[in-house]
């Protein structure tokens, strides 16, 4: 019968069911298919995330799918084996980048699970990248697939191998214990050639590992197939990224079969049953067909009464991964960059578990015993497993006897895995291999000597080296080199004490050891401990070839030296030149005049840094900070900024070293907000001093130019001795228009307005131009300059000016000025230039007040001549 149980614990036997079908994978899957019959009692309990107990192995129930099937309805049911759901439901939230040896990567994957493992084969560290943030089973299977490991999950063990099964002379043969064969062979991913890009690539993209792999098998094809090429980082040597792409190529065509197996353990009889994973015969005389194979999956029927009814047997040459099965409930890995902080210990406990398994399967045990060379205890239910006992010893074997991979004998035991409470071995020594490569264990000590080839950073020698556990220390050292390391719960260090008081120096012995890691150090503080690293005449130091070396403080990170400078050199590989920052203090002889330096320059010159900067040390007056040579001389540097902001505690102050500053432009000197050159808005700022000296002052964005003299000052333009204490002269002002309440002669009695010649001086409102309107000027005299020197030409005027003068119109008029602000009563009396232009302007515009004075002159002269004539002629 098959046992359910729900999620709630309920469990009821279930015996009505048809077609029960067990698949079992060489890569570990398990699983079961059946059909249950609604006239059971255990019916209801048949849903998603129930179990199934069957042959001893718990199953979940991952679909039941109910349909009808006539007048009733049957529930089809899917199930695998609890190890699987129990993984993917197991997260890994930690993450790590690095390399793992294969213990250390299962531990990482079980660390959050309630499974132990045993590992029988010997496997190499591999390298990971942002391992982990997923599921045990989605980490269980890039584990499997990058160290190439099978296994075999028992209760809550889990064992692992390089290759699961056996060799044996198991023979699938048609006509014997074959009903049919359906015999597959395809190539669709064969291959001969496949290349590999493998280390950190350049900035052009090209990587410091380039290998071609050829297959042995490229010769029996016309042309080399190529497989699609290999780019993986973690591959940094040749020979590596070689072993990775011949492990990888498939080279030959891939074939599979499917036998129909005839089981005849139903019908009483106990033949050898093949197990997944072990290797054996097929012999097919109607396909003339012959050949080792692998045995990768096992389908069996069972009856109502659990009895094996059919096999079915896949064998493959397939290079094989993890199956469906664990695809399907695997999650998408995720990549999180973050560092790793610890591995967890392994909980390794298998004894219980050991315990019960082996005591429920002697208790239900179904052995036949035959008595041949000795007794021989087989399986009824799987003739494989036996059991031999004779005078030579004691052998259990999973294969039918072909192998004994746990025995006793006269020459000790032999075992895949021991499961022990505890192993007594006080008085005993344990040693094996011979004298120049072995492993002793002895009392309280352990040692592993061997002379082996080991490559170091690219260089390979043969050396005789030495681990051993002694004194609570692990040894790891080099009998030919003189070299050793001791490891403690104090740390790692080349002195088994940590430092050696005779080695030069060594008188302050906790300074000592050539290297040292020392943890629980208070080195640096009496109350924290931490972690130290030193050495006593060597060079500590950090470096990676293809990544960062990061030193992240929370609180704070310091650099000390206790008598040389801290040097930088950042760029060193991919920047021309030798490019080096140092970092020192002035060797002075006052404490208060140690000033800092911050260099810069060529390492590889006679005289290394050309510029720097100084940092001046005491606090007596203001802080300073220079820009230097080199040497970081005060007062030697120039110093190019782009904005340049200063501060105090109520302005920014520029000093000159000297006497004076000089800005140094190529255009123009600007004083702005502190937007200053951006895309922001800027606004001009006041320039505040005593003198300005400039070829010119001109207005900047507004309109209006503004002098501003104190309340009772003038703006005065002067020669450039104005401020000097010596006599001052005044100079000329030139400008196109010049506005002002008054214009008062300054040093002389005359004021002189000069216009070029045949212009004029015209007094208008401020509307200049053709817009303009003129106006009166009041003055104790309007005097027109009539000098001789001024004119040329003169004649006397001799003819008749009454009849022009009597010709002029005299009119009355408004000024548009007056009109435009409403005022009509103030009529004005005058001539129209255009009308009188015997008296009129040069342009037509005016009226020249000096000539129609001077013909008012004639005409009064005439007038008076007449009168003279009038006076005679009356008087006779």
């Amino acid at each position: 019968m098959l046992l359910i149980t729900n999620i709630y614990g309920e469990s009821e036997p279930l015996t009505q069911f048809r077609g029960l079908s067990r698949t079992r994978s060489v890569n570990g899957e398990k699983s079961l298919t059946f059909f249950a019959l609604p006239n059971d009692v255990a019916y209801p309990l048949i849903e998603t995330e129930s179990t199934v107990l069957f042959d001893g192995v718990e199953y979940v129930i991952r679909q039941a799918n109910e349909t009808n099937s006539g007048n009733r309805t049957i529930k089809k049911v899917e199930a695998v084996e609890r190890f699987f759901v129990d993984m993917l439901d197991a997260p890994q939230p930690r993450l790590h980048t690095g390399s793992m040896t294969f213990n250390a990567a299962l531990n990482f994957v079980f660390e959050y699970t309630d499974y132990t493992f045993n590992i029988v084969d010997p496997f190499s560290a591999e390298r990971f990248e942002n391992f982990g943030r997923t599921n045990a089973l989605a980490l269980f299977r890039t584990v499997l697939e990058r160290y190439g490991a099978e296994f075999t999950v028992n209760s809550k063990t889990v064992t692992l191998y390089k290759e699961r099964g056996a060799k044996t002379d198991f023979q699938l043969r048609y006509g014997m214990n074959v009903k049919a064969i359906d015999k597959q062979v395809e190539t669709h991913d064969l291959a001969t050639a496949i290349e590999g890009y493998g280390g950190e690539p350049d900035d052009d993209g090209n990587y410091p590992v380039h290998e071609t792999y050829i297959s042995p098998n490229a010769d029996l094809y016309p042309t080399l197939r190529w497989a699609e090429p290999v780019v993986d980082e973690r591959f940094t040597t040749v020979s590596g990224m070689r072993a990775h792409l011949k492990s990888v190529l498939i080279d030959e065509p891939q074939m599979s079969m499917t036998v129909d197996f005839a089981d005849l353990r139903a019908a009483g009889y106990t033949p050898l049953v093949p197990n997944e994973g072990d290797w054996g015969y097929i012999v097919y005389e109607p396909m003339n067909f012959t050949a080792e194979a692998r045995i990768v999956k096992i389908t069996e029927q069972f009856d109502a009464l659990l009895r094996p009814q059919a096999t079915t047997v896949e064998v493959s040459n397939i290079r094989q991964r993890l199956s469906d099965t664990l695809t399907r409930f695997s999650q998408t890995t995720k990549a999180v960059n973050q560092l790793l902080s610890g591995q967890k210990k392994l909980p390794f406990n298998v004894l219980d578990d050991a315990v019960k398994i082996a005591t429920r399967a002697l208790q239900s045990a179904q052995t036949e015993l035959k008595f041949e060379n000795g007794i021989i205890a087989i399986d009824k239910t799987n003739a494989n497993n036996l059991v031999l006992f004779n005078s030579a010893g004691i052998g259990i074997s999973d294969d039918g006897g072909a192998t004994f991979k746990t025995a006793m004998t006269g020459h000790g035991i032999v075992a895949d895995v021991i499961t022990a409470g505890q192993l007594n071995a006080n008085n005993v020594t344990v040693y094996g291999g011979a004298t120049d490569n072995y492993t002793n264990i002895s009392g309280n000590t352990i040692e592993s000597f061997g002379i082996h080839d080991r490559t170091w950073f690219g260089e390979t020698v043969r050396e005789r080296v030495r681990l051993r556990l002694q004194w609570g220390y692990f040894i790891a050292e080099s009998m030919d080199e003189d070299q050793r390391l001791y490891y403690s719960n104090k740390g790692i260090s080349t002195y088994l004490y940590g430092s050696d008081a005779d080695e030069e120096g060594g008188g302050e012995s906790q300074y000592a050891g050539s290297g040292v890691i020392e943890f629980f150090s208070h080195r640096y503080d009496p109350d924290v401990r931490g972690v130290t690293m030193s050495s006593n005449r060597g060079i500590v130091a950090l470096k990676t070839y293809t990544r960062d070396v990061i030193l992240d403080g929370d609180r704070s990170v310091k650099l000390w030296s206790n008598r040389g400078d801290i040097t930088f050199r950042p760029n060193s590989t991919n920047r021309p030149g030798n490019n080096e920052f140092q970092m020192y203090v002035k060797n002075n002889d006052s404490g208060s005049e140690t000033d800092g330096v911050l260099a810069y320059g060529s390492w590889s010159t006679s005289d290394p840094y050309a510029s720097g900067l100084r940092f001046q040390k005491t606090q007596a007056g203001e802080a300073t900070v220079w820009v230097t040579n080199g040497s970081g001389d005060k007062g030697t540097g120039t110093l190019s900024a782009k904005r340049l902001h200063t501060y105090d505690w109520y302005e920014g102050h520029i000093r000159a070293k000297t006497s004076n500053v000089y800005a140094l432009v190529d255009n123009e000197l600007r004083v702005t907000n502190f937007n200053g050159l951006t895309d922001s808005d800027i606004f001009y700022r006041d320039l505040a001093c005593r003198d300005i000296r400039a070829n010119t002052v001109r207005v900047n964005g507004g309109t209006h130019f503004y002098i501003a003299p104190a309340s009772g000052g003038e703006a005065r333009i002067t020669s450039a001795a104005f401020n000097s204490g010596s006599s001052i002269t005044w100079r000329a002002l030139a400008a196109s228009d010049l506005r002002a309440n008054s214009l008062v002669s300054n040093t002389i009695d005359d004021l002189y307005l000069g216009v070029a010649n045949g212009a004029e001086v015209k007094v208008t409102t401020r509307a200049l131009g053709g817009g303009a309107v003129y106006r009166p000027i009041r003055a104790a005299e309007l005097i027109e300059a009539s000098s001789l020197e001024h004119k040329q030409n003169i004649e006397p005027l001799n003819y008749n000016v009454l009849p022009l003068v009597r010709g002029l119109d005299v009119v009355k008029y408004n000024l548009n000025s007056d009109v435009d602000v409403g005022i009509y009563h103030n009529k004005q009396v005058g001539l129209i230039a255009e009308l009188s232009p015997e008296v009129a302007s040069r342009d037509g515009k005016g009226v020249s007040l000096y000539k129609l004075a001077s013909y008012n002159t004639k005409a009064i002269q005439e007038l008076a001549d007449k009168i003279d004539e009038l006076e005679a002629i009356v008087h006779g």
